[in-house]
């Protein structure tokens, strides 16, 4: 039986983080989920900014050890 590792690697949370965002905008779209203008911009610039930052971290420093994750 695989490990938490195994299981939980950062591509794959990185994939669930980006189908989050894409079904939240369907949910938004149709009318599922009803908030205001300004709570759905910040939630959109949340999660495209921790897609981004996740992907290209903002310092080359940071993303040293874990590099060929990235890659």
């Amino acid at each position: 039986m695989p490990g938490l590792r195994e299981i939980l690697t950062p591509a794959r949370l990185l994939a669930v983080v980006a189908f989050v965002f894409g079904a939240y905008h369907l949910l938004i779209v149709s009318g599922v989920i009803a908030m205001s203008t300004m709570e759905m911009r910040l939630t959109h610039l949340m999660l495209a900014l921790t897609l981004l930052f996740a992907r290209k971290p903002a310092a080359k420093g940071l993303g040293s050890p874990a590099r060929w994750m990235w890659c």
